[in-house]
C-alpha cells in the first residue's frame, strides 16, 4: 500500500457496538461490526458514518432463507437494512427474522433433510457460539489496525467508492437497476447493478469489505434520504 493510493482516514475497523448499534446489547446477539466509514470520503455532498456489518446467521443458506413470513422491502433473503440515527443503527426487521429465533415458535422447516433436522436446532445455536468466539477474537486483532493489518485482510482503497459489478448477489430477488457498458473492457466488469428504494430511486453505493472469516463479501448501499443503510452477500 503507497502513500498516493491511501485508505479513507476514516476507515476504523471493530468499531465498539455503542458506537454502531442503538441497542448494542440487543444488536450485538446477531449482528458483529466490522468497520465504520465516512460517507464524506466517498461522496462529496455527503456526511456522516456507516458501518460495514457481519450478520451471525446464515448457519446455511442465506440469512432470511428460512424466515419469509417475517421479510420487509429491505430485509428479505440476503437483504438486510438499518435505519440510521446520529450515526447508529436500528435494523428494520423483527426479531423472528432471525432463525435462531424464528425456531423458538416454529418447527424445523421440513425442506431442511430429515437427516440432520432433529439436531438442526442444536446447530443453529452452536453456530452463533462459535462464530462470536471467532469474531472476538478477530476483533482483539484489529481494533487498531495498521495498514499493513488492513492489507492483509484485503482492505484496499479501491473497495470504496466505485461501481457495484456483477456478481451472485445481483441474481436475488430485489429490486436493481442495471447499467451495461455499451463498448465494455474484456478485463473489467460490464454490468452494474443498484438496488432501489420503495419508491425507486438509486441506494448510493458505498463499497464492499470481506466478512471477517472470509465466508462472503459484503457489499453496502445507502440512501441518505431516508437514512438508510442496506446489506447484501455475496457467497463463494
Amino acid at each position: 500500500m503507497t502513500d498516493d493510493n491511501p485508505l479513507p482516514k476514516s476507515l476504523h475497523m471493530a468499531p465498539a457496538p455503542k458506537r454502531v448499534f442503538t441497542r448494542p446489547g440487543y444488536h450485538s446477539k446477531y449482528f458483529l461490526p466490522l468497520a465504520t466509514i465516512e460517507t464524506s470520503e466517498i461522496f462529496d455532498d455527503l456526511s456522516g458514518p456507516v458501518h460495514f456489518i457481519d450478520p451471525i446467521e446464515p448457519y446455511d443458506g442465506c440469512i432470511g432463507e428460512r424466515t419469509k413470513e417475517f421479510h420487509s422491502y429491505y430485509c428479505r433473503e440476503n437483504w438486510i437494512s438499518f435505519k440510521i440515527k446520529d450515526g447508529l443503527y436500528e435494523f428494520e426487521g423483527p426479531e423472528p427474522y432471525f432463525e435462531k429465533v424464528y425456531l423458538e415458535t416454529h418447527p424445523v422447516p421440513e425442506r431442511i433433510h430429515k437427516s440432520v433436522r432433529d439436531g438442526w436446532v442444536d446447530a443453529v445455536n452452536e453456530h452463533y457460539q462459535k462464530r462470536i468466539a471467532k469474531y472476538e477474537k478477530w476483533q482483539g486483532d484489529h481494533i487498531n489496525s495498521s495498514p499493513e493489518q488492513l492489507n492483509h485482510h484485503d482492505i484496499r482503497p479501491d473497495n470504496f467508492g466505485g461501481r457495484p459489478g456483477h456478481a451472485n448477489w445481483a441474481s436475488t430477488d430485489f429490486p436493481l437497476e442495471t447499467e451495461k457498458e455499451d463498448e465494455p473492457n474484456p478485463d473489467l466488469p460490464d454490468q452494474f447493478h443498484y438496488p432501489l428504494t420503495e419508491d425507486r430511486r438509486r441506494f448510493r453505493y458505498i463499497g464492499f469489505v470481506e466478512a471477517f472469516d472470509w465466508r462472503c463479501v459484503i457489499h453496502l448501499f445507502y440512501d441518505p434520504v431516508e437514512q438508510r443503510a442496506l446489506q447484501t452477500f455475496d457467497w463463494t
